[in-house]
């Protein structure tokens, strides 16, 4: 369960970071903003599962700085874009 959410997490915010690259419109990010949250949502109920050893609490934390960074650059797109109204909603 835990790998499979850290690997849904990188999988998603690489898929969003290249697509925000090529992206021609803010509004063509939705799908892949909507795969970075559901992978947030897995690994936030991995993270809460019961005995997790050393190694996957340090898989999580790892994961959930990837996130961050993630959000943060993207924010920044919604930022250059002027629609940190739709930002703040999604949010």
């Amino acid at each position: 369960m835990i790998l499979e959410a850290v690997a849904a997490v990188t999988a998603a915010c690489k898929a969003l970071e290249m697509a925000a690259g090529a992206a021609s419109n803010i509004e063509s990010l939705g799908a892949y903003i909507a795969k970075l949250g559901s992978s947030e949502f897995d690994l936030q109920r991995a993270k809460n599962s019961k005995n997790l050893s050393e190694s996957d609490t340090l898989k999580i934390v790892m994961a959930e700085e990837t996130l961050r960074q993630s959000k943060e650059n993207i924010k920044s797109v919604f930022l250059a874009s002027n629609r940190m109204d739709l930002w703040q909603d999604m949010m």
